[in-house]
């Protein structure tokens, strides 16, 4: 019975291999392009200014694996500090959203916006894969309806 487990744990081991491979591929190509074109390319092109516009939209955007505060620690104390204020000082003099608050009618609050259930359903029907919800129950509660209608199912 070991064995067995074994082989199709090896069997199972280079299924996944040979997925995980091409996205690998295109994650270090994706690298090397930034690293050795897009970066040398903005270094050359962008000006100061340009710089400083992007630094001041980062916070708003987010980051990908450091939060803002973690940023702000790496500089000296007063840098951080000093940023951390300038972010706080561009966030409160940003214009605040015309329903003061208040979610408009027929839409849902999503994060930093608010979209309608149709606006969802066709974000989520238009991504190139396929998206499913089951609940703490075990129940299917949504599903997407792909682009290649892989999967169909009659809806109860």
């Amino acid at each position: 019975m070991i064995a067995e487990t074994r082989i199709a744990d090896r069997g199972l081991t280079r299924q996944i291999a040979e997925l995980v491979k091409p996205c690998l591929n295109s994650i270090k190509e994706m690298i090397y392009k930034e690293e050795n074109i897009l970066f040398p390319m903005c270094l050359e092109l962008l000006t100061d200014q340009e710089w400083q516009e992007i630094a001041n939209q980062s916070g708003e955007i987010g980051y990908a694996i450091i939060s803002y505060e973690d940023l702000a620690k790496g500089d000296t104390e007063e840098d951080g500090e000093a940023d951390l204020k300038e972010a706080e000082s561009e966030a409160e003099s940003r214009p605040q959203r015309p329903w003061h608050g208040q979610v408009p009618a027929g839409l849902l609050e999503i994060g930093q916006g608010f979209l309608s259930a149709d606006e969802i359903t066709r974000i989520f029907n238009t991504l190139p894969f396929d998206i499913t919800f089951v609940d703490q129950n075990d129940q299917v509660r949504y599903f997407s309806q792909g682009r290649d209608g892989f999967l169909t199912t009659h809806r109860q």
